[in-house]
């Protein structure tokens, strides 16, 4: 739709140009005429030029959208992809292994600190621990 349109605006615009050049006499002479030649002239040429800027901003988008796939050779493309897929499911896996390895030593630590701190009498477990007293 974008090229037929394109198209038919283009067309309308020669319409418009032809009409100028073969009647520019009876343009010309304001009598037979309601527009002023120079007004039709800047006008047409104002609306080619916004008409020329417009397709030029879309047809860039519309030809990247619709031809970009058929630049691209797909086995290097599923190649890059699995690369990429592996490459992060890697990373994941390290990050999973790197998060265990910290929580173990984490609690590792903590034990480690409970059994100094339980040998040294000042544990959390010793103020429920009786004392007894020799008579």
């Amino acid at each position: 739709y974008v090229i037929s349109a394109i198209q038919l605006m283009q067309f309308g615009y020669a319409i418009a140009a032809a009409f100028l050049l073969i009647f520019w006499d009876d343009v010309l002479d304001v009598k037979f005429s309601s527009v002023q030649a120079k007004w039709f002239l800047i006008v047409l040429i104002l609306c080619e030029l916004a008409f020329n800027w417009i397709a030029a901003k879309i047809l860039t988008r519309y030809t990247l959208c619709t031809s970009l796939g058929e630049l691209v050779n797909k086995s290097i493309l599923q190649e890059t992809m699995a690369k990429f897929k592996l490459d992060e499911a890697v990373r994941e896996r390290e990050k999973k292994i790197q998060e265990e390895k910290d929580s173990n030593d984490a609690m590792t630590k903590a034990k480690e600190n409970y059994v100094s701190s339980e040998a040294t009498g000042k544990g959390p477990g010793q103020k429920y621990k009786k004392t007894t007293t020799a008579p």
